[in-house]
């Protein structure tokens, strides 16, 4: 039995920022790889280039420092920096071929300097011998695992087509968590110049009033743009299969879609902007679920809170997909893919890429036709929908929690290995496209204290969003015959005020509350409190904080009262 607790919103005048906690940044002598391509589509690679960046508070001289390619068998080959190279606080310098913009000195040796294909990885190594810094990149199958390696390295293969030019980068120059599928994205290079995109991620595309074939703006492609097209219409490069608009599809006229025109391909693309750790995305989607013959598959990804490969690789969600397939995705995403089954649809948490993955929600399995997907995700919270009505909280909802908190980017990208004619094939294709960085956040404060019996603590598993009818503060560990009492306030208090010595040591009003109701407990230990939110897009960006406290009479104090630690909460998108 759950207790709602319903209170008043006041409004908001104005958006509050979205503020994004910065990625790791430490002060003193600090020296990474910051960008690099060890693939592209010359024959003999020759735009290959390894981009070092200076994040230090003080000018640095790399002369003597070396970059080593190394996979299992050993070094592959080494790159020695060569005076003069003194880099400024900031700065950079480009080892790499002769044609890559900006490059500070050329390799010694041209053609096909990094290796590619299968588990390599590149080491930047200071005049003493030591690893400053790692990237491991085609992790994904491999078993070889140093013990140097940042996390579980890149998993997907990273390829530079001419005309895209799209590179492995840092999201913000010199920021390294010592996770590289937490620091890396793929998008369109920068050879000697900043990565770092200060613009917060914020798309609305409806695709109307852009030529067919044009390229969408706004994103960075691995080999071809996401393009505007018409379902109804058949236009070779463009759309390869006409279909019907349906309810889902409110808008008529243009879409948007996604693909490969060669036999197998794939394709990618990121939303040029900052990294951000709480989005908003919403889109309709067409599925086209007719089964395929043998062994053809067709899948595509529409993520968040990270990047992808550029090639968009099929994902290992069932036995029917080979091995050999890298995929790079990362952060959250749903995840659709049709074989001679039909098609399916999960929700997954990728993390940092690899392996393993969890698979949140699915498999589904839609209709044909248009349908709606929504996702969004705050300080390890998920909340996804499928169906519904685009700009309404319904359709079929997912919530879960997730150990994945970095920033990250938004992605989509479609796979396929069906050959022949294209006419069979149905690439993303996608309208009414919302993808936004949003203020939502979720911070614990404070600290709980025990009952005789346990500890009580408070959790959110539903995103702060406007809108969110099903929003609730979730409280456990509390005495299942007891008295609860949950508070709400504006605010966490700057200065927590003590209850002791009438409560036990510890215990502390946290939040400045501003309603208070009894909570009943279910046999458990549980109880909620249920708030819906109301779809007021003032309140965006309005901050408020919660506490629970549960009595215990055996406690030998006036107030025998054990308390939870305090949540506060962003509202956002």
């Amino acid at each position: 039995m759950h207790d709602r607790l319903r209170i008043s919103f006041p409004l908001v005048a104005a958006l509050l920022a979205c503020a994004i906690p910065p990625l790791t940044a430490q002060s003193g002598p600090r020296v990474v790889i910051n960008e690099f391509s060890y693939d592209d589509d010359g024959i003999i690679d020759d735009l290959e280039f390894v981009e070092i960046c200076n994040a230090g508070s003080a000018s640095l001289d790399l002369a003597g420092y070396r970059i080593d390619n190394v996979a299992a068998t050993g070094v592959l080959r080494s790159e020695t920096i060569r005076a003069p190279a003194t880099v400024p606080p900031g700065g950079f310098f480009v080892l790499g071929d002769a044609g890559v913009p900006n490059v500070t000195q050329v390799f010694t040796t041209a053609g096909d300097e990094l290796g590619q294909f299968t588990h390599h990885a590149l080491e930047l190594i200071d005049p003493q011998g030591r690893v400053v810094d790692r990237v491991d990149y085609e992790t994904s199958g491999s078993t070889w695992r140093p013990a140097r390696m940042e996390g579980r390295g890149l998993a997907g293969r990273f390829k530079l087509e001419v005309g895209s030019f799209a590179t492995a980068q840092r999201y913000r120059d010199g920021a390294d968590s010592d996770v590289n599928g937490a620091d890396f994205r793929f998008a369109t290079w920068t050879p000697g110049t900043t990565n770092t995109i200060a613009a917060p991620a914020f798309l609305i595309e409806d695709f109307e009033g852009l030529p067919i074939g044009a390229a969408v703006p706004g994103f960075a492609q691995s080999f071809h743009p996401l393009l505007a097209c018409d379902a109804n219409v058949v236009t070779p490069g463009v759309n390869p299969a006409s279909i019907q608009r349906g309810p889902m599809n409110p808008n008529g006229g243009n879409c948007g879609i996604l693909w490969d025109p060669s036999p197998g391909g794939g394709n990618a693309v990121t939303l040029r902007a900052d990294a951000a750790v709480a989005y908003a995305l919403e889109v309709n989607v067409y599925f086209e679920t007719a089964p395929l013959s043998g062994t053809e598959l067709e899948s595509w990804s529409i993520g968040v809170q990270g990047t992808t490969d550029p090639f968009g690789h099929h994902v290992r969600l069932q036995p029917t997909v080979p091995t050999a397939f890298k995929s790079g995705d990362t952060g959250v995403a749903w995840v659709y893919q049709r074989d001679a089954l039909g098609g399916r649809l999960w929700l997954v948490d990728f993390g940092e890429g690899g392996l393993p993955f969890r698979v949140l929600a699915g498999p589904l399995t839609p209709t044909s036709g248009w349908h709606r997907l929504a996702l969004r995700t705050a300080e390890g919270v998920v909340r996804a929908s499928f169906g519904g009505t685009w700009g309404v909280d319904g359709g079929q909802r997912f919530t879960a929690r997730v150990a994945w908190r970095a920033a990250g980017g938004a992605y989509l990208c479609y796979r396929e290995t069906i050959g022949g004619n294209n006419a069979r094939w149905r690439p993303l294709t996608i309208d009414d496209l919302r993808i936004e960085a949003t203020p939502a956040r979720i911070t614990e404060f404070g600290s709980s204290t025990p009952w005789s019996a346990g500890t009580p603590r408070l959790s959110i598993d539903e995103v702060p969003a406007v809108g969110n009818r099903w929003f609730a503060i979730d409280v456990a560990g509390l005495d299942p015959a007891g008295f609860a009492l949950g508070m709400l306030g504006v605010s966490r208090r700057g200065r927590p005020i003590p209850l002791a010595p009438l409560a036990p040591p510890g215990t502390e009003l946290l939040v400045d509350p501003v309603d208070l109701r009894a909570l009943a407990t279910s046999p458990a230990g549980d109880a909620s409190i249920l708030l819906s939110i109301p779809t007021d897009y003032a309140l965006v960006g309005a901050v408020f904080a919660a506490q629970a406290f549960a009595a215990d009479p055996t406690l030998p104090y006036v107030l025998p009262w054990a308390q939870t630690q305090g949540l506060e909460f962003r509202l956002g998108y």
